[in-house]
């Protein structure tokens, strides 16, 4: 896995351009993925959750590009950066089992 983090990722997909030409969907959220237990899971089960992760702050992102009442981005944000936090959290718990 690269050293790359969420949060850069996050950075990214907020500022990119490609976000901001997606079409306005902010009424539907966006089912979070399951972030599996570092300390349990196999490297395939942590590559499908980084997956799934980056696709749900990409169309998380669009989607809180598209609100303009600021409560609710606050609200997309919030879940956002928990579902990135989440993740970072689980995926040092496997990198630390696996002595990475």
């Amino acid at each position: 896995m690269k050293k790359r983090t969420l949060g850069t990722i996050l950075f990214t997909v907020l500022t990119s351009s490609h976000v901001m030409a997606y079409e306005c969907s902010y009424k539907t959220k966006n089912e979070r993925p399951t972030i599996p237990n570092g300390l349990t899971s196999n490297i395939e089960q942590m590559t499908t959750a980084r997956t799934e992760v980056i696709q749900y702050v990409e169309l998380e992102s669009a989607r809180y590009n598209c609100i303009h009442n600021e409560h609710i981005k606050q609200h997309v944000s919030k879940r956002i950066h928990n579902v990135a936090d989440n993740f970072n959290v689980e995926l040092r718990r496997f990198k630390k089992l696996l002595g990475s």
